[in-house]
């Protein structure tokens, strides 16, 4: 029992070998208790995510199991055999972690849930031990080389000595004076380079403005009616991002297929009316912009996905996403009253704020911006709408960081619209900047947005995005 297990090492270094025959620390018995405690109980594996994480364990094998473990967790599936036999197969890694019969064993392991914390230690402690040994090494290693600053090499190890301390700490957060020392950092560097934005630039100055950029970790919710452009707005912002500054974009469109949001965006960036380019019925200037903008698409760091809807199905795909690309710069969910849940919940408002709260929470933990787009009340057709009108809205107004609300005036039977609608945007919520308005103008027929309102560019003078 968990009594008899203890922080022995199941490979004990020899005083006497040679540094090549090193053995790192480790404890086989303990991470297989600790596996087999969290699939046996889900309070468990919770607690196990909490305390470890997969690279403290020494076997792949193991490390493997831990991250499908965290995967269903953080999709609110239920862990057992069957689901994490699934998962393991679905990732090729069924057969390398020892198939059914390696599973079984954990499951049968005779350690039980209730001391998980004390097998989750003694992986810890292990863990641990590895990294001073990997840091001791590093030192090592650098003795051996021609020493031409002392104080450099201070500052080296130094930096090898403070890692090993920040991952320790990583567990239960930073102190204040590290975080100070970040803002620092960043402060001194826009000082140097003149600029002033957080974030990731939005292509429009009047946002930037107020929100000194697109910041990670935050939850922006844009909200109108029908048809006033919540999508094209964010489409622009999203391209802007992806094409412009390089940096990945994941848009997940709950309303529209892939090709429609993708025939957007070619619109958008050619400035092109959308029939004109399903039809064909260009001309050659506009031909020749449809290949040029083409081109520059087939390398853009945007993908477009369609047909998911709930909350673990989009957390999902984010992290394969992030996978993929090494980071993602933005995540756009359009809309967020179209979302789905497994779950039976009368109250449609406390649903809806339940995914505000989940796409909060995924864009802090996997250090990305989420953009959710989100429907307005009837109400809001016949006056400036607040964050009051976000339909459904529970708890979204809490949740958000940065709430802007798109108005447009109805426009009466018999008018005729302006080639370029004004269009308001006024800045409800902004948790770490100012609240206020500003005014963009609406191109209806290639439903994009233009900045300042009337600054429309000549048909003669279009380029590519």
């Amino acid at each position: 029992m968990a009594g008899t297990l203890t922080t022995k090492r199941q490979s004990k270094p020899d005083q006497g070998l040679p540094l090549g025959a090193y053995v790192p620390p480790h404890n086989i018995e303990a991470e297989q208790s600790t596996l087999g405690s969290m699939l046996l109980e889900g309070a468990a594996a919770e607690q196990g995510i909490e305390l470890l994480s997969a690279s403290d364990f020494y076997r792949e094998t193991h490390q493997t199991i831990f991250d499908v473990i965290s995967t269903l967790v953080g999709r609110s599936e239920p862990v057992d055999l069957t689901t994490v036999q699934n998962e393991l197969r679905k990732r090729d890694k069924f057969d390398m972690i020892g198939g059914i019969s390696y599973l079984t064993s954990l499951f049968n392991s005779e350690f039980t849930p209730l001391y998980l914390p004390h097998y989750a230690q003694i992986v810890a402690v292990n863990a641990y031990a590895r990294r001073v040994g990997s840091a001791g090494i590093e030192i090592f290693g650098l003795s051996r080389e021609p020493i031409t600053n002392v104080e450099d090499l201070q500052d080296r190890i130094e930096q090898i000595i403070y890692g090993l301390r920040r991952d320790r700490a990583s567990k239960i957060g930073q102190t204040l004076g590290e975080i100070v020392s970040k803002i620092y950092d960043q402060s001194v560097l826009n000082a140097e380079s003149g600029t002033i934005m957080l974030g990731l630039g939005s292509g429009f100055p009047d946002i930037d403005r107020f929100t000194n950029g697109i910041r990670k970790k935050n939850l922006i919710v844009i909200g109108a009616r029908p048809s006033v452009g919540k999508t094209s707005l964010v489409t622009q912002i999203a391209l802007h991002i992806a094409v412009k500054l390089h940096e990945p974009v994941l848009f997940i469109s709950i309303e529209m297929s892939e090709e429609d949001i993708g025939l957007r965006c070619l619109s958008s960036m050619t400035q092109v009316e959308s029939t004109k380019l399903v039809t064909g019925k260009l001309s050659a200037p506009d031909w020749q912009l449809f290949c040029d903008t083409a081109e520059i698409m087939q390398v853009a760091p945007f993908r477009i996905v369609a047909e998911i809807d709930t909350v673990s199905e989009i957390r999902a795909v984010t992290r394969r996403f992030i996978k993929e690309y090494g980071s993602c710069g933005l995540v756009v969910v359009d809309y967020l009253q179209l979302m789905a849940s497994k779950e039976k919940i009368e109250n449609r408002t406390q649903e809806v704020g339940d995914f505000a709260k989940s796409l909060k929470a995924m864009a802090k933990s996997l250090n990305t911006t989420v953009v959710v787009l989100s429907q307005l009340t009837r109400l809001a057709e016949t006056r400036e709408p607040t964050k009051a009108d976000l339909r459904e809205s529970g708890d979204i107004e809490a949740v958000a960081d940065v709430i802007f609300l798109l108005h447009r005036p109805r426009v009466g039977k018999g008018e005729i619209l302006p080639k370029c609608e004004p269009t308001t945007v006024i800045v409800d919520k902004n948790r770490n900047g100012p609240k206020g308005r500003f005014t963009l103008g609406f191109l209806a027929e290639t439903a994009t947005y233009v900045s300042p309102a009337f600054d429309l560019v000549a048909p003669g003078e279009k380029t590519p995005f």
